[in-house]
């Protein structure tokens, strides 16, 4: 156990970030399971040899701790204070739905609905109207189709991108709100406050910013990207 243990470490060490089932495969003709690794990344991070972090939607990575670099990514919910829900806490989620689930475990809340009145479409978010600082993601079905990170209130967010003359850049995501409704389809809005606190030496870090490409990456929202795609062409 001790080799193997030596072996991960090693491994890590040119190779730092890899998660449990990546150190498995590469070590695959010592490793008997992704389990034993596991286990031993576990005694690592317990030693203070390697931290475990959790990373949005994706498995925990390994990084070895050096001493030429004490820098390692971490998870910051503790620091500021945020309680996120457990799996037991959370709704039922239809079946096609996950994406919804995911949003909710990362601390998100549903505050409305867009709808077609008189061949406009509306919203109501109650009293999250005046809520600034915001991640703001619209899903369709339980599917992230849309993500902006916006530092202006959430009422005035979705003013604009469902007005009748939104800016240049926002004409298109209206265009697709437009014709969802028209459909009759509903698009939920949901949303995650920026918690605050977070500093880099005497400087503000906002999370919202910092987590907004990271989700891009992994929901790939079709609205984002067909519109990426556009502006790339």
């Amino acid at each position: 156990m001790n080799s193997l243990r030596n072996m991960v470490h090693d491994y890590l060490k040119e190779n730092n970030g890899l998660n449990d089932e990546e150190l498995a495969y590469a070590l695959r003709q010592y490793v008997p399971s992704t389990q034993a690794v596991s286990l031993i990344c576990r005694q690592l991070e317990t030693e203070g040899v390697l931290k475990r972090i959790k990373r949005v939607g994706k498995p925990h990575g390994n990084y070895v701790i050096t001493d030429e670099s004490q820098l390692v990514p971490v998870d910051v919910s503790p620091t500021l204070d945020i309680t996120l829900p457990t799996d037991d806490e959370l709704p039922d989620i239809p079946k096609g739905q996950e994406h919804v689930k995911e949003l909710l475990k990362l601390g998100f809340k549903w505050v409305g609905d867009f709808t077609l009145t008189d061949n406009t479409p509306t919203f109501f978010v109650g009293e999250s109207n005046d809520i600034n600082d915001i991640l703001l993601v619209l899903t369709i079905d339980g599917a992230v189709v849309y993500i902006q990170n916006s530092p202006r209130s959430l009422g005035q967010t979705l003013a604009t991108i469902s007005g009748n003359s939104p800016p240049a850049h926002l004409q298109r995501y209206n265009t697709y709100l437009r014709a969802t409704l028209q459909r009759g389809r509903h698009v939920q809005i949901y949303i995650l406050k920026d918690p605050g606190g977070l500093k880099y030496t005497d400087f503000r870090i906002s999370l919202c910013a910092g987590l907004f490409p990271t989700l891009m990456e992994h929901f790939r929202p079709v609205w984002n990207k067909n519109v990426n795609d556009i502006l790339a062409a």
